[in-house]
């Protein structure tokens, strides 16, 4: 969940960090586990440092006081918030509309192969399949997994898996992981 620093610290606006260290921030965020997310201990544990280094231009050379150590505490507070949200409300989410997804679809099937081709019975089925799923569904740990998604595809795929004929039938599972991870990253771009 891309961004999650840069939204999240839009509440703290006593913090004036450069865009490369909201970047890094973001990617730490990333790495978090949705049972991470959910324990403020945690996420207290890991933030801390960091606000409190970037609180002071001088960094750790500066002695914090308790009006730092509140700060932080409720910038903590803030941003453990904010992630909590922003986690409750991908979780109620769905994928898309249908006509988003079969584009999708579309899209990622060509990823494969461009002589991989759907019906439009079986992108219409997929699509109406898929946009009644929400993103907690296709999930591990908070994150959508292209594993998850790619068992969902490929039973129905594989009628045209081997009407292509670009690959042996051994490599259907990777061939579904693939388009799974290209069909993810069109849903999650869009």
């Amino acid at each position: 969940m891309a961004g999650k620093a840069s939204s999240c610290l839009a509440a703290c606006p006593e913090l004036q960090l450069p865009a490369s260290t909201v970047a890094y921030l973001d990617s730490v965020l990333s790495e978090l586990t949705a049972e991470e997310t959910e324990d403020y201990a945690v996420l207290h544990a890991l933030l801390e440092p960091f606000l409190l280094d970037a609180l002071k231009q001088n960094g750790r050379e500066t002695p914090h006081n308790s009006t730092s150590d509140a700060k932080v505490e409720r910038m903590c507070r803030l941003l453990y918030n904010q992630l909590r949200k922003a986690t409750t409300n991908n979780s109620r989410r769905q994928l898309g509309e249908i006509p988003q997804i079969s584009a999708a679809l579309r899209k990622a099937a060509a990823s494969v192969s461009d002589r991989l081709q759907l019906s439009t019975d079986l992108v219409d089925s997929l699509a109406i399949s898929l946009a009644a799923m929400t993103w907690a569904e296709i999930s591990v740990d908070g994150k959508p997994c292209d594993h998850t998604m790619a068992e969902i595809l490929e039973p129905s795929l594989q009628e045209a898996f081997h009407d292509c004929g670009d690959w042996p039938a051994s490599e259907d599972t990777e061939r579904a992981r693939l388009m799974a991870a290209a069909l993810l990253k069109q849903l999650l771009d869009d």
